[in-house]
């Protein structure tokens, strides 16, 4: 950790304004053939091909278990999902039920815009 400490606790600023002078004076063809342009790339292509290609030549890992590992997280994702309706759903029912008078009432600029008795909903009135 010592190593990497110089990089970790700097701040850094890059100036890229020799690219952009050489890019603005490179004619068209130029800049087909020579193309580094990074505001053309496609960042989550690359990001997705860097980490492929960091698992497998850097890691040494096969990259045979993905599909299965993608499934994996389609089916925590979907949990999670379920997992936080569910919760918005009880707490939504708990603040329908610590209602006093028994409605719930929409209320605009302090002029009732709805009210909607909690029985038509489920909830028994208290």
């Amino acid at each position: 950790m010592v190593v990497l400490e110089y990089f970790t606790s700097h701040s850094w600023v890059w100036n890229t304004d020799n690219v952009t002078m050489l890019m603005n004076q490179m004619a068209a063809e130029d800049r087909r053939v020579f193309n580094f342009d990074v505001r053309q790339l496609h960042w989550a292509e690359y990001m997705e091909n860097y980490c492929m290609g960091t698992k497998k030549y850097v890691l040494n890992e096969e990259l045979s278990g993905l599909p299965a590992a993608r499934k994996h997280l389609t089916k925590l994702r979907n949990i999670r999902y379920t997992f936080n309706t569910v919760l918005v759903v009880l707490l939504w029912r708990v603040f329908i039920a610590s209602l006093t008078d028994g409605t719930q009432h929409l209320v605009l600029r302090g002029q009732p815009l709805l009210q909607v008795p909690l029985l038509l909903q489920g909830v028994p009135a208290p």
